[in-house]
């Protein structure tokens, strides 16, 4: 960053003294649509809430654990009959980290013309990257009658991290400069709508008590249940004690294009006829940051599938035999400081 920034200040320098002899500023001779380039060095802050969900069915049918002891849709007709039954659901499950603010910087260049039809207006294309750091794990949101068997009391665990959330943006921006009189700072006031494309980095944990028996009340997981003479049936499953421990565990980057809008704030300050330096406020946000449906790394200890053979299911009920999940930021922000540099052409 630091290079951009020495290039940026020597391109003011060289284009100042290519003008020779200070020239009359275009206030003095009333021009209109004075074009400018301009540069935004600063930092930032951006809130991160983060919603998975994920099209997993119930251990219970896991045809991976519980093969012929189990609850096992073996066949198409099978598995619809199951689902109608409501011993596989084919909905969805959903969980949510909130991971409250990560500290970044950002970088922007800037071109617009000012003055426009005299007026002191300023219209302005803007680009700016920022990155943002979070690295931090959050215990997920995590409810339901399945929640017991994650409990950390027992040795379960599960928590969500988020490393980094990355954007480039594209703005276009309209200004209304404050002519102060006898005053050569400049306010500003700004709204802007663009463009986002944004990429993070997100890891998802799991993993199942040590001792099923603790699970009390899990719907599929009673307390004392008797695993060696244990009859399928929707309130258990026969799976508990080899589901001991097993991790479901993702890492990935998810990422999306989305729509943003912005409000400005800040001033200018003449160093020159044509650089001015200033600070520049902003607040940003963004549409939800939607990524693509990703397969887990390890699902229960074992493959993304609820079923070894993946022509065990038939896709054509709706329900696959592979396992996904969608991980999805929401109500993005971002708030902003910057040091500015804007060269006047004119």
């Amino acid at each position: 960053m630091s290079f951009f920034i020495r290039i940026f200040v020597f391109a003011l320098i060289a284009l100042s003294v290519s003008t020779g002899v200070r020239a009359q500023s275009a206030d003095d001779v009333g021009m209109s649509n004075i074009p400018y380039i301009g540069m935004d060095v600063g930092l930032s802050l951006s809130s991160a809430e983060i919603e998975t969900t994920d099209n997993d069915v119930p251990s219970a049918c896991d045809v991976h654990y519980a093969g012929e002891d189990g609850i096992n849709p073996t066949s198409a007709t099978n598995f619809a009959t199951l689902v109608s039954a409501g011993m596989c659901r084919g909905g969805e499950s959903n969980w949510t980290n909130d991971f409250g603010t990560g500290f970044g910087s950002s970088i922007g260049i800037t071109t617009g013309i000012s003055k426009i039809g005299g007026l002191p207006v300023r219209g302005e294309l803007e680009y700016i990257y920022s990155n943002n750091k979070f690295n931090e794990k959050i215990a997920p949101d995590f409810g339901g009658a399945k929640a017991p068997e994650f409990d950390p009391e027992f040795g379960g665990q599960l928590y969500g991290e988020l490393g980094s959330v990355a954007s480039h943006n594209v703005f276009a921006n309209l200004y209304y400069d404050l002519e102060l009189e006898g005053s050569s700072f400049t306010p500003y006031v700004g709204l802007g709508v663009g463009w986002s494309r944004t990429n993070f980095d997100m890891v998802h944990f799991f993993q199942r008590n040590d001792s099923g028996d603790t699970a009390d009340g899990s719907t599929g997981h009673p307390a004392g249940h008797d695993a060696d003479n244990c009859e399928p049936s929707t309130s258990n499953d026969c799976v508990v004690e080899t589901l001991e421990g097993v991790i479901s565990y993702a890492n990935d980057t998810h990422d999306d294009s989305t729509f943003g809008l912005q409000f400005l704030l800040g001033f200018d300050y003449p160093l020159s006829d044509r650089i001015s330096a200033g600070v520049k406020l902003r607040w940003a946000y963004f549409g939800d940051i939607e990524g693509d449906n990703k397969k887990w790394d390890t699902l229960r200890s074992h493959e993304s599938t609820v079923a070894p053979d993946a022509e065990n299911i038939d896709e054509t009920l709706g329900r696959s035999n592979i396992v996904t999940y969608k991980t999805t930021l929401e109500n993005k922000q971002v708030w902003g400081a910057a040091f500015s540099l804007k060269y006047k052409f004119f």
